[in-house]
C-alpha cells in the first residue's frame, strides 16, 4: 500500500445524543436508539462501498455539532452508545472484521456549539 492514508467522511444530519440522554430512558428505547444509528450508518457505508476503499486498522474521528451554544461535557459524548452503533455498523458492513483495538486504533470525539445546524461528521481513516 502507498504511504498516504485514505479517508472517507460522512455528514449525518442528526443530533448526537449525550450519555445522559441514553441513561435516562428505558433500556428498550436505548437499544432502539443504538440500532437506529447502526442501521443508518450501515446504509451509508454500503452505499459508498467503504469496505473496498479502506484498509484496517482504521481511525474514527467524530465531530458532533450543535446549533445552540449550550455548554456540553465532552465525556457525555465520547462515551455515548451511538458510537458503539457506529463501530458495529463498520463490522456489519465488512469494513473491519471486529471492533477490537486490532482494527480500530483510535476514536476521537469533538463537540462544536453554535454551528449552523445540528449534525455529526464521521471521518474514517484507513492504514
Amino acid at each position: 500500500m502507498s504511504g498516504s492514508a485514505k479517508s472517507v467522511t460522512f455528514k449525518i444530519p442528526m443530533k448526537l445524543p449525550s450519555y445522559n440522554q441514553w441513561t435516562n430512558v428505558h433500556w428498550a428505547k436505548r437499544k432502539r436508539m443504538k440500532d437506529e444509528w447502526e442501521q443508518y450508518f450501515f446504509a451509508l457505508l454500503v452505499q459508498r462501498n467503504v469496505k473496498d476503499e479502506l484498509q484496517p486498522p482504521i481511525r474514527i474521528d467524530i465531530v458532533a455539532a450543535f446549533k445552540d451554544a449550550r455548554r456540553r461535557d465532552i465525556d457525555n459524548f465520547s462515551s455515548c452508545p451511538a458510537l458503539k452503533g457506529i463501530q458495529d455498523a463498520l463490522v456489519h458492513a465488512g469494513v473491519i472484521p471486529d471492533d477490537s483495538t486490532r482494527y480500530v486504533r483510535a476514536r476521537t470525539v469533538e463537540v462544536i456549539t453554535g454551528a449552523d445546524a445540528d449534525y455529526v461528521t464521521i471521518t474514517l481513516t484507513g492504514a
